[in-house]
Formats: C-alpha cells, sequence, structure tokens
C-alpha cells in the first residue's frame, strides 16, 4: 500500500511555478514524490522571450515536455505576460499534464510578507495594493495570476490552489548599516524607506549550488545576476547577504534593459520640475523607456543586440546607431564593474565571482569583458573554457556550474545555471 500511495503522489502532486521577469516568462512543473521530497523532478519547462519590451527580433516561448520529449519554439508578433502564461497552460492542457499546485515568484511585498503565503482572497488584496512598489514586476505577475485563476476551473480543468514566494526574503539578515537610507528616520520608518533587495530566489539557488561543488562554504562571493531585464549584484559571505545594487524598488543599481539603474536623484527632481512630468510619468520614463533602451534612442533593450551591433558591427544599422550600441555596452560594464569593486570593499576582498541568469550564463563575451577589467586583482580568466561556456553547453551539460577561471587566477570564476523556480517549488509541500 506504502508502494502504491507513493506511486500515486508521483503521478498527481505537480507543481507548475511561474517566474515573473520583467521581459520574460518562466515556467516548469516539479514532480514530487513525497511531501518529503527533496530532489524534485522537473517533466515541463517553457520561457517566454523578450515578453512586453522593445527588440529588433520578434518574441518566442520555448517548450519543453520532458515526459515525451517534446520540444517546441513558437514565434510571436506581440507578447505579453499574461498571453505567455495561458499559451503555456493551454499547452500543458492539450498535452493532458494535470496540476496539483501553482506558485508564483513575487518581486516586492512592501514588508507585508516575510514568507510564503497561500493565495487567499485576503492575501491577493495585499498584493493588489503592492503594484506600485514594483511597476514592472508586480502588475506583471498579478496579471499571470489572474489568468491562472481565469484558466484553471474553467475549460473543463480543476480548480487549482495557488501560492506566493517572495524574492526579498534572502536579503533579510543584511544589516542596518547597509540598508537604511540617509534620511529622515522617522519617515523611513513610517513608510518602510530601506533596502530591500531582490533576485533573493536566485542568489538562494546559485549559493547552495556554489557549497555544492565545493562542498564547503563559498568564503566571500560576489554574484551577479545579469537578465535579459533586470539586474543586480550580491555581496554574500558563508551564505549570507552583506549588501546588493538594489534598493527600495528595482530600479537602483546596475544599468538594465528598459530602467536606468542608480542615477542622481537632481536628476529624478528635474524631470518633474522642470520637464513638467508627473510623478506617474517619471516612474514610466525611468523603469521602462530608460536602461538599454534608452542609451540606444528606443533601437533595442536587449544586450546581446547591443554587442552584435554596436561591437560585433552586424546588420545593417547606421553609424549613430553603431555609436550608441557601443557606448551602451560600455557603460553596461562600467557600471557593472564600479559595483563589483565597491562590494570588494565591502566584503574585505572576494574568494568567488559568479555569473548567472540569460546573459550571465549566455554571453561569454560580457564575462570576458567584465574579467578584463578586474586583472588587476588577480582575476584571471580562462577564455577557452568561458567561451564554450553557455547554458546547455561546455561544462554547463552536464552541470549547474562550471569553473571558467585560469589555473593561476587568484579569484574563482564560476558559471551558474540558476533555477528560481525550483526554489519556489520547494515552498509548495507546505500547501499540500
Amino acid at each position: 500500500k506504502k508502494i502504491l500511495f507513493f506511486y500515486y503522489l508521483k503521478m498527481s502532486i505537480n507543481v507548475l511555478i511561474f517566474n515573473c521577469g520583467s521581459s520574460s516568462l518562466s515556467c516548469q512543473i516539479f514532480q514530487y514524490a513525497s511531501k518529503e521530497d527533496k530532489n524534485l523532478q522537473s517533466i515541463f519547462s517553457a520561457k517566454g522571450h523578450r515578453v512586453s519590451t522593445k527588440s529588433t527580433e520578434k518574441p518566442f516561448i520555448e517548450y519543453h515536455l520532458k515526459t515525451n520529449k517534446k520540444d517546441l519554439t513558437e514565434q510571436y508578433d506581440t507578447l505579453t505576460h499574461a498571453l505567455a502564461c495561458n499559451k503555456m497552460i493551454r499547452f500543458l492542457h492539450e498535452n493532458q499534464v494535470k496540476i496539483s499546485f501553482i506558485g508564483h515568484r513575487f518581486v516586492h511585498s512592501g514588508g507585508l510578507f516575510e514568507e510564503s503565503a497561500f493565495l487567499s482572497s485576503d492575501v491577493y488584496e495585499k498584493l493588489k495594493g503592492c503594484l506600485n512598489f514594483a511597476p514592472i514586476h508586480n502588475p506583471a505577475a498579478i496579471s499571470v495570476i489572474d489568468e491562472c485563476s481565469a484558466y484553471y476551473g474553467k475549460n473543463g480543468v480543476e480548480e487549482v490552489k495557488q501560492f506566493v514566494v517572495f524574492d526579498t526574503a534572502f536579503h533579510s539578515g543584511i544589516e542596518p548599516g547597509y540598508y537604511t537610507y540617509a534620511i529622515d528616520q522617522n519617515i523611513a520608518e513610517k513608510y518602510k524607506f530601506r533596502k530591500f533587495g531582490f533576485h533573493g530566489l536566485s542568489y538562494q539557488y546559485v549559493t547552495e549550488a556554489v557549497t555544492r561543488h565545493l562542498k564547503s562554504e563559498t568564503g566571500k562571493m560576489i554574484v551577479c545576476h545579469l537578465g535579459t531585464g533586470g539586474a543586480s549584484c550580491a555581496a554574500i559571505e558563508n551564505g549570507k547577504s552583506v549588501d546588493t545594487s538594489m534598493g527600495w524598488g528595482t530600479i537602483p543599481g546596475l544599468v538594465m534593459s528598459t530602467r536606468s539603474g542608480s542615477i542622481d536623484p537632481g536628476v529624478v527632481i528635474s524631470l518633474i520640475r522642470d520637464l513638467k512630468m508627473t510623478p506617474e510619468e517619471a516612474d514610466k520614463f525611468l523603469s521602462t523607456k530608460s536602461g538599454l533602451v534608452g542609451l540606444t534612442r528606443g533601437l533595442t533593450s536587449d544586450l546581446r543586440d547591443i554587442y552584435s551591433i554596436g561591437i560585433d558591427k552586424n546588420g545593417n544599422y547606421s553609424e549613430e546607431q553603431r555609436n550608441d550600441c557601443k557606448i551602451a555596452f560600455e557603460v553596461y560594464v562600467n557600471r557593472l564593474v564600479g559595483t563589483i569593486g565597491e562590494f570588494i570593499a565591502k566584503l574585505g576582498g572576494i574568494d568567488i565571482l559568479c555569473f548567472t541568469d540569460d546573459l550571465g550564463f549566455n554571453m561569454w563575451q560580457l564575462r570576458n569583458a567584465v574579467c578584463e577589467r578586474l586583472k588587476f586583482i588577480g582575476m584571471i580568466i580562462d577564455k577557452n573554457k568561458n567561451q564554450e561556456t553557455s547554458k546547455g553547453k561546455g561544462q554547463l551539460a552536464t552541470s549547474d556550474v562550471a569553473e571558467i577561471h585560469a589555473a593561476d587566477s587568484k579569484v574563482k570564476i564560476y558559471v551558474v545555471k540558476n533555477d528560481e523556480e525550483i526554489v519556489i517549488a520547494r515552498e509548495a509541500s507546505k500547501y499540500f
């Protein structure tokens, strides 16, 4: 009977995870063999690329159904997060994949939640009240939640329970000396103006993966989460977050696809005072019309396009467009190198540098540009290992951690294939 029970669980407890990025939508299905299962099996994955963003290429979705080795890629003229979600769950329904629970990444709760939460009507209303905290991510996540709620329970599909996991938890241990803003503390405490930090699910996975690879603590490690939409860095010592580049919201820090990154507050004041923007317009300007898309005057928000146009000089583009792309790549690298240098000082040294997420594990040119700038501290990249390493290639074909440092490097350099979805899926056992 016990064997039959676990077989039934394995066949029926499938947890579907949605992860809303600013320009992507990832999903996976993890299968539980038991409530205590720590080795979850991924039986399905899909990713929507170039979602709700500007690019020189069309958006597309990759589907990988591992139970029958079905792989499919479909292009679209436009793709929102809600539409990508709808197409993914219809694909699952058409392929008769049963879903038991749905988990969602929710970027910013404004301090209302410190751990995952079951999606009740009360929790849902609180989440809707958090939309302005992360104006690119939170509305997209709500749209995906709404799409799941609308689809499951209709079309002959049973209603599925949902839960949310928050991206700030990993950074909750940052010390006040790093998270406190130098403003009136009565106002700061009342409105919760402090550094929260994000991409915590990614940093948690990367830390665990490198620890597992080393079979020891990581020491002083800096992780660069470089997505096609959002990007940030974290200073981590022996698994604990010391500091991170994002702040109260998701704009500060590195240059991103459509976000400015850190900027002189005087510019924001001038946008409102001199250019007569409303606060909402200034927020949209810094969140959706700045960063790489701003640097290239609306040409593209994708660093891969920028490198191809500005550095490799591919395609039929004007000299002005090529020059804009060249400068955009330099601005991106300069901000990233500067942030790494800041964190080296805060940690008092560095043992490991990690690159992760789409640009981090796919764009060897970016990794090379960063590490070349850091040679002065004894960080030496192995150019052959670096160039052959991308998600699914090189060492990452058989492992989630690849070493790309040279034998004489004083700093270990890793590329890590992160998996935020499995971190979310582990929370599902609380709701069985």
